[in-house]
């Protein structure tokens, strides 16, 4: 499972939780999202909503964010520790 999702606030570690097997790689979950068992979700999907629904793909913009976010947390907690 290549994966590198990102679930906005209150997410989970997806790649340790088979219930979210049929979720794509690169989706965008956005926050309070409600993804229900059995939902398959494609690679690259953009998933809002309670019940979540496929919006589209994530936008450029998104795409960065999955990709640089990390690193700035990771950032940040390095200046805090300082």
């Amino acid at each position: 499972m290549r994966s590198f999702n990102l679930c906005s606030k209150g997410g989970i570690d997806l790649s340790k939780d088979t219930r979210f097997k049929d979720l794509g790689d690169f989706c965008l979950i956005g926050a309070g999202c409600v993804v229900g068992q059995g939902i398959k979700v494609p690679d690259n999907s953009f998933v809002v909503g309670v019940p979540g629904r496929i919006k589209g793909k994530p936008t450029a913009q998104q795409v960065r964010w999955i990709q640089e976010g990390p690193r700035g947390y990771a950032e940040i907690a390095r200046q805090y520790k300082e």
